[in-house]
C-alpha cells in the first residue's frame, strides 16, 4: 500500500482519548519521525465506521479512554516500520508515559 503514517483511532465522542492520542502521534513524529496520517494522525470513529467496534466495546466495558494505536503499516517493511521493530522499548515508553501524563491529570 501506499499509506505511511501514524494513526490512532478513538470514539469521536471521547475527548480524553482524542487529548491523549494526539500526544503521542505527536510524540512519534517527534521521537521517531513518522509523520502522523491525515492532519493530526487521529481518526476519529463513530459506530458503525471500520474500527469503531474494538473501541466501542472497550468503552462499553468502562475504560475512560480506548485508543488503536497503528504507529506504522507494520505488514510491510519500510523505513517506519523499522524504526519501531529497532526501537521497541522507546516505542512503549513513550505510549506508557503519555498514559502517565494523563492519568495524573485526572486523578490529581
Amino acid at each position: 500500500t501506499g499509506a505511511r503514517g501514524c494513526e490512532i483511532l478513538v470514539h469521536t465522542k471521547n475527548m480524553l482519548a482524542i487529548r491523549i492520542a494526539d500526544a503521542i502521534t505527536d510524540q512519534i513524529q517527534y521521537k521517531f519521525g513518522i509523520k502522523q496520517r491525515d492532519q493530526d494522525g487521529v481518526k476519529e470513529l463513530k459506530r458503525g465506521d471500520r474500527g469503531a467496534y474494538n473501541i466501542l466495546a472497550l468503552e462499553d466495558a468502562g475504560v475512560m479512554a480506548a485508543l488503536l494505536v497503528e504507529p506504522c503499516f507494520a505488514n510491510e517493511k519500510t523505513a517506519e516500520s523499522q524504526k519501531i521493530f529497532d526501537n521497541e522499548d522507546l516505542y512503549a515508553k513513550v505510549l506508557a508515559e503519555e498514559m502517565i501524563i494523563h492519568a495524573k491529570k485526572i486523578y490529581k
